[in-house]
């Protein structure tokens, strides 16, 4: 296939797009098109017909801020939580993640998964149509491994797929009956073989996968996919495809499950950690207050102590007014060592929350440090410890233990200041009640003691009390907005999407190869090309290209080849070009081209012929005396005498080398270059040649001088004054845009006269304007966008008429 032929000519004149013509280079090979479409098609028939069929299933959960998620308004008001904003990207990011994934694996039990394998594709099933029990360990299994089922009359036939073993075959379909190295167990029943047997095909069988929970993770965590439903919006969105629709919602509805279950989790941690730490400490506590008990005890028996007698009213009022103001105060002192004392020991744990601090900005950063250590946990399962964001959260908690260190260091020094001033004031209060006995005193410190451990206790009682609560009744994460539901279609075997994939690709495939080709391509293949280089082209005629059928030249006036009709054309595009000037005898038309191998020869050779078919005395001079070529048309010796002889010598007559070559025109001559010269350029020169020329026009009406390449010598250049034309030859298909380029040089500079350009070798695909062709007449038409069917003789009698 020749595609050399055509050229990526996407402009025209104006820089202005001719989309018709573009349509029309393209269209030239629409069989290729076709074919390519037609394979395309071929290729998406067959993979949809083997193709398994593919659904979608989807299910909708709404994220719930801690605000939402309360049920119990008296929770609501112990923990006195701010609800915060959901990080959307994160909780994607968990339910994408693999711990996820792997629990699923391990809860629905994904590791074996089951196939019927029909002649062209396989068909997933849920589960084989007779017992089956995997008797391998799920972390046991270390790679790949596949079996194939196979049922006949006589047995049942197990075949790994790794070659590595050999095929296990079971008489009474029973592999519980017999020893084997198979990772599963089957039982068929008898009564069931027979109606197996008659569903399925021979080529048919069934398939056991085991896959490693490892790889059956990834494979779950690629395949389900997490997006938001809005831009805007707290509910995620969760889909997943397959073969099975039942699986598909199974595995969406337990990974909610899953999802929700950890969130919940994260949240009791806290509440389990605070019991925890109040459980030690009332171990501390229950000791203390049992130590204090017993002083008391002994402390009575040993005074013989009973009661208090108040001798100062006013005195005692203002003294237990201090000691419950230095109790409170003394009390969070305790409370604020020991959430201090929980700080130091602890790292990047969780801090019990609410235990009484007064502390508006320590409550605060507990709170915010909690928050983060969650959120830093859920980032290390599902990111890992080298996640940008793990280690942001850990400078993050760095800076919020550092500043919750300092505000307990800060705050308890100021109740150490509190707690000094109220013991003075005390000490104050105990100089006016002089009167009460030391041992009151004694006393009284003894039971403020007692009562500050015993509401210590109390309080964390409730504390632990209200934590026992909130974990008994931990809220959800997320709000189901609908459980999974499957496509009513097949989504994934797009049928009409696939089809129009392969008339697209049908259609870029041959499109891209022939762009590319007609990129590369920088020959001329008609008239548009050359006025697209030179605007002011005269482009007089266009020589089509000669079937090998026919003969190369215009032998009889009468003809009605191709060939003839193009030749009478040029000659009368010729005569027509020649009638603006002044006539005379004997008009100089001078052939030639850019470079060999364009029909300079082959032009000069028919146009003559043309001429001298209108009665029209022609000679024809081979004027390339480097490299001649008339004498093959005439089929004679290239040695016998010619134009070279009387360059060399003008006594010799000229007129005696005249060759008679065509019985049906008598009225042509031709006189060959005759032997090759040692310089050329000289007998160009010597005079002899004009003088020759000169005497030629009083005999002839025309002188067509066959002349050498003007890119390639400077033989046509030399005798270019001499001519009343030049026809100049470009070759479609042949000659290069660049070599344009020189013509266009020789008309500026007129080293050319008059010159006229023929496009020769033009196929039916390039001529432009008209296309050749012979069926009892000729068709031509122009470039107006009109054509006509003419008969000849009156065609040449309007030509003569002109």
């Amino acid at each position: 296939m020749n595609t050399s032929n055509k050229n990526d000519d996407l402009f025209l004149e104006n820089n202005i797009i001719d989309l018709k013509e573009i349509l029309r280079k393209y269209l030239e090979y629409k069989f290729w098109f076709v074919g390519s479409v037609l394979i395309a098609l071929s290729i998406a028939f067959f993979s949809l017909r083997h193709t398994p069929n593919t659904y979608s299933s989807s299910a909708r959960i709404k994220l719930l801020t801690d605000a939402e998620a309360a049920t119990i308004p008296s929770i609501a008001n112990f923990t006195s939580m701010a609800a915060f904003d959901i990080n959307h990207e994160n909780e994607i990011e968990i339910l994408s993640s693999y711990r996820l994934k792997e629990a699923l694996v391990r809860q629905l039990g994904l590791t074996s998964s089951f196939a019927r394998m029909e002649r062209f594709k396989s068909v997933a099933i849920e589960k084989l149509p007779f017992d089956f029990e995997q008797t391998i360990n799920p972390d046991s299994i270390k790679s790949y491994q596949a079996y194939e089922v196979r049922l006949n009359a006589e047995e049942l036939r197990i075949n790994p797929t790794n070659n590595t073993e050999n095929s296990y075959v079971f008489k009474d379909f029973n592999t519980r009956n017999q020893k084997h190295s198979l990772p599963f167990e089957i039982v068929i029943p008898e009564s069931m073989v027979a109606q197996l047997i008659e569903k399925q095909s021979p080529q048919h069988f069934f398939q056991v996968v085991l896959t490693p929970i490892h790889n059956a993770s990834l494979s779950l965590q690629q395949n389900i996919q997490v997006t938001r439903a809005g831009e805007f919006s707290d509910v995620m969105v969760l889909s997943i495809s397959s073969q099975l629709k039942d699986k598909n919602e199974r595995i969406l509805n337990s990974l909610i499950d899953v999802y929700n279950l950890d969130g919940v989790t994260d949240k009791q941690l806290v509440d389990r950690n605070t019991i925890e730490f109040i459980d030690q400490r009332f171990e501390t506590l229950e000791e203390e207050l049992n130590t204090i008990e017993e002083i008391k005890k002994i402390f009575k028996e040993k005074n013989n102590f009973v009661d208090l007698k108040v001798s100062a009213p006013l005195s005692l009022e203002k003294q237990n007014r201090a000691d419950v103001a230095l109790f409170d105060i003394e009390n969070q002192q305790v409370l604020t060592l020991m959430l201090l004392e929980s700080l130091q020991k602890q790292n990047n744990e969780l801090l019990p929350e609410n235990i009484g601090v007064n502390n508006t900005s320590v409550n605060s950063i507990v709170y915010s440090y909690n928050e983060m250590v969650l959120e830093r946990t859920k980032l290390l399962n599902s990111g890992g410890a080298n996640n940008p964001n793990v280690l942001l959260l850990n400078k993050s908690i760095a800076k919020f233990r550092a500043n919750l260190n300092r505000s307990l260091n800060d705050y308890s020094k100021q109740i150490e200041e509190s707690i000094k001033q109220w013991k003075l004031r005390n000490q104050q209060y105990d100089n006016n009640v002089a009167s009460l006995p030391l041992k009151e005193k004694q006393l009284r410190e003894i039971e403020r003691k007692q009562k500050i451990k015993e509401s210590l206790y109390l309080l964390l009682l409730e504390k632990r009390e209200i934590a026992a609560i909130k974990l008994a009744v931990t809220e959800p994460i997320v709000k189901v907005v609908d459980y999974a539901l499957s496509s009513a279609g097949v989504v994934a075997t797009k049928g009409k999407i696939i089809y129009l994939g392969a008339v697209a690709l049908g259609l870029l495939i041959p499109f891209s190869i022939l762009f590319v080709l007609f990129a590369l391509d920088t020959k001329i293949h008609n008239r548009k090309d050359i006025e697209k280089e030179v605007s002011d082209a005269n482009i007089i005629g266009e020589i089509p290209e000669v079937p090998r059928a026919q003969a190369l030249l215009y032998t009889d006036p009468n003809e009605r080849t191709i060939l003839a009709e193009a030749s009478r054309i040029l000659s009368a595009n010729l005569e027509f070009t020649l009638s603006k000037k002044e006539k005379g005898k004997g008009h100089v038309v001078l052939c030639t081209s850019s470079i060999q191998g364009e029909g300079k020869s082959f032009a000069a050779m028919n146009l003559s012929l043309a001429m001298a078919s209108l009665n029209k005395k022609v000679l024809l001079v081979g004027g390339d005396l480097r490299n001649p070529q008339l004498h093959k048309y005439l089929k004679i010796d290239k040695k016998e005498g010619g134009l070279v002889n009387f360059l060399m010598d003008n006594s010799y007559d000229w007129k005696n080398s005249i060759i008679k070559g065509f019985e049906n025109h008598p009225t042509h001559d031709t006189l060959i270059a005759g032997i090759l010269p040692p310089r050329p350029t000289q007998l160009l020169t010597n005079g002899n040649f004009d003088e020759l020329v000169e005497e030629a026009k009083s005999t002839y009406d025309y002188i067509v001088i066959d002349s050498a390449p003007t890119l390639l010598v400077t033989d046509t250049l030399l005798m270019a004054h001499l001519a009343d034309i030049t026809v100049y030859l470009t070759r479609a298909n042949h000659t290069d845009k660049k070599i344009i380029a020189f013509y266009k040089d020789l008309k500026q500079k007129g080293k050319l006269k008059n010159l006229a350009i023929v496009i020769n070798g033009l196929g039916p695909k390039n001529a432009y304007g008209y296309g050749y062709g012979y069926k009892y007449g000729y068709n031509y038409g122009y470039s107006y966008g009109y054509s006509e069917k003419v008969d000849r003789k009156k065609i040449w009698r309007n030509i003569f008429k002109s």
